[in-house]
């Protein structure tokens, strides 16, 4: 169904000419300010995205702000205060000011080896941890000034994760050693490291055996494969604690941060009976097999609450394949949520593997993004599965509303005025895939609803087949 009045996605405007590093251009009218979301918006393949407002209320262009063209392969990470977006694409390192959408470009230089940036507490400061040769740099930009400088050189280990102490002082890194300094192969035991954000200077580590991150190699029954893994770590608001969730079990490390010392393990997964615990071992000798024709990729999301109660974790899980009809990607390892206090698993909701939280923290979406197969459609396409969005009340929690039950989602997220925006596929999204992204009918539909009784309030036709969507709290 297609809403009456849908709006339809803008060309991509450009912006010419690119100002000077440190300049800052106003894309906005003076005295308005944005809702706090946002879309990037590709047409296809290689042409450059756009960056523009919504409305919150409605998912319509907001009125009075033009797009912003970002380059290719943007990336975009929200500081923790005020209202900077720092954004790293092919057009460089750039800041946006969400409020009165105006950008600063910092440098057009090439960020091929640049790892994620992530923000100092105090949003003064965006961190990045960047490739040279065969170190790696941890490297500084002044928000105010737009300058860039090396804090340090920290080795040839890999970064897998990055977050600071609430105190700004330390920088906890998930690191790994690797046997080829031009791929993350996993060599050794990951660790954790305590860094100073402003000398690089080592102040503790600790040795994490038994986690798997980054690729590994792994074999079975004659055939060999590379298993890739990628986990996230999260600080406890009081920087008692680093929780570092593993990728290949259902269990996390909880880490003593003053002493760097392991306190203890976390399973998440439920109790199971003896008949049960032996199903399950039967069932994963199977799961080994069919993950012996290509290679398993596992990915974990962690995530604090904003009042630091609980930690929020979730991910997928792909079984290797050689091709349909015997693919699975991404199959949902369901949403954990855990009191970090007592460090007991509190709720389970299966079916989810990615999640958003509210700005307010009172509300959580998940839902269970980029799940395919085993099946395939007649012309060879992988089925695309998924159960909606299912809106937690993060404060209790549990499952107050479930949006589009049955639906595939491609992504969601949680405007500042509360409403929930869900992207599901539509009618041309098969043939994009086959046709460089390029859309010939809708490939998604974006659809605005209002939480409290889950109505339908707005829809936007996106005939993109590659965008993202976030958004920005006040």
């Amino acid at each position: 169904m297609v809403l009456p009045g849908a709006t339809p996605s803008p060309e991509p405007v450009q912006l010419e000419p690119l100002p000077q590093p440190g300049a800052r251009v106003s894309m906005g009218t003076p005295g308005k300010t944005t809702s706090g979301v946002f879309l990037l918006d590709y047409a296809g393949l290689g042409i450059p995205g756009a960056l523009y407002p919504l409305d919150g209320r409605t998912g319509a262009g907001l009125a009075g702000f033009k797009p912003i063209e970002v380059g290719h392969a943007a990336r975009f990470y929200p500081a923790p205060t005020g209202n900077l977006i720092a954004a790293r694409s092919t057009a460089g390192i750039y800041l946006l000011d969400a409020r009165d959408w105006s950008v600063t470009f910092v440098t057009y230089e090439s960020v091929s080896d640049w790892w994620s940036p992530f923000w100092s507490p105090d949003s003064r400061f965006l961190f990045n941890i960047s490739r040279e040769a065969e170190n790696q740099n941890l490297e500084r930009i002044d928000v105010a000034t737009g300058s860039k400088d090396t804090v340090a050189s920290l080795g040839d280990w890999w970064p897998v994760a990055a977050r600071f102490h609430p105190d700004g002082r330390t920088l906890f890194v998930l690191g790994m050693n690797s046997s080829d300094p031009r791929t993350n192969l996993l060599d050794g035991d990951p660790f954790l490291v305590a860094l100073d954000p402003f000398t690089g200077a080592e102040n503790g580590r600790v040795v994490l055996p038994g986690l798997v991150v980054g690729q590994r190699r792994e074999s079975n029954a004659g055939r060999t494969w590379y298993g890739q893994y990628f986990t996230d770590i999260a600080v406890s608001l009081d920087g008692r604690r680093v929780f570092v969730p593993h990728p290949e079990s259902e269990s996390v490390t909880v880490i003593d941060a003053k002493s760097m010392t392991r306190e203890r393990t976390i399973e998440l997964a439920a109790t199971k009976r003896p008949w049960r615990r032996a199903l399950d071992g039967m069932t994963g000798w199977f799961v080994t097999r069919a993950v012996a024709k290509g290679g398993p990729v596992s990915r974990v999301q962690a995530q604090l609450s904003p009042d630091g109660r609980f930690l929020y974790v979730a991910g997928a899980r792909d079984v290797g394949c050689d091709g349909p009809p015997s693919c699975e990607e991404g199959r949902p390892l369901g949403l954990r949520v855990i009191d970090t206090e007592s460090l007991k698993v509190v709720h389970r909701e299966p079916g989810i593997s990615s999640f958003v939280v509210s700005p307010d923290g009172r509300t959580l979406a998940g839902w269970a993004g980029g799940w395919w197969g085993p099946e395939a459609t007649p012309n060879g396409d992988y089925v695309r599965h998924g159960d909606g969005v299912k809106v937690v009340d993060a404060r209790e929690p549990r499952v107050r509303l479930h949006l589009l039950p049955g639906e595939p989602v491609q992504t969601a997220a949680i405007a500042p005025n509360g409403n929930v925006l869900v992207a599901i596929p539509g009618p041309g999204l098969a043939s994009a895939m086959r046709n460089q992204g390029k859309c010939a009918e809708a490939c998604y539909y974006l659809r605005l609803f209002e939480p409290a009784r889950g109505e339908l309030t707005g829809e936007r036709l996106l005939y993109s087949g590659i965008f993202e969507l976030f958004t920005q709290g006040d």
